[in-house]
């Protein structure tokens, strides 16, 4: 995002940041705060959306619950990981669905690619908050695919704020 909150106050370096993460008929949101040395997860600004059925008032569903969770938690920019569009893990409609309901929501939408998102969390040593232990394992593991990709872009913010790699060792 080129309008990142955090640049209007640099010298503080805190911001919130919320992260969208499609898998099948699923869409993790998490929102994440950065205070310019940890990144924690905000449980209650933090959800599941699903698209129930294939048909169109499943949709509209899923669209109207995702649009009162945004604008009750008052969030005006999201980051998107888009999955691949090919290959074993390619997209499924209704993770293109997501992300495409995202795009015409009313807020900043950012999209991060899984490669170059996965291929940082390789590289990187960050240690990420940890999903909320009351989720299904299937739901932690989309929740800490979102928080990652939401440490994917405050790891980029920083470095181009020319700051080295913060100290998130927060578990």
């Amino acid at each position: 995002m080129t309008d990142h909150p955090a640049k209007e106050n640099a010298d503080v370096m805190g911001f919130r940041l919320t992260v969208a993460c499609p898998s099948g008929n699923l869409l993790s949101i998490v929102t994440l705060n950065w205070n310019g040395s940890v990144l924690k997860l905000a449980p209650r600004a933090s959800t599941f959306v699903k698209i129930a059925s294939q048909d169109q008032t499943g949709v509209r569903i899923a669209c109207a619950t995702l649009f009162k969770f945004l604008e009750s938690h008052d969030i005006t920019q999201i980051v998107v990981r888009r999955l691949s569009m090919g290959g074993p893990t390619a997209a499924s409609t209704n993770s293109i669905r997501f992300e495409t309901m995202l795009q015409l929501m009313p807020i900043d939408c950012e999209v991060v690619t899984t490669q170059k998102m996965a291929q940082w969390v390789k590289q990187e040593d960050w240690h990420f908050p940890l999903p909320q232990k009351r989720l299904r394992p299937e739901l932690q593991k989309l929740q800490l695919r979102a928080i990652q990709t939401g440490g994917f872009v405050v790891g980029r913010f920083l470095a181009q704020m020319g700051v080295n790699g913060p100290d998130v060792n927060n578990r």
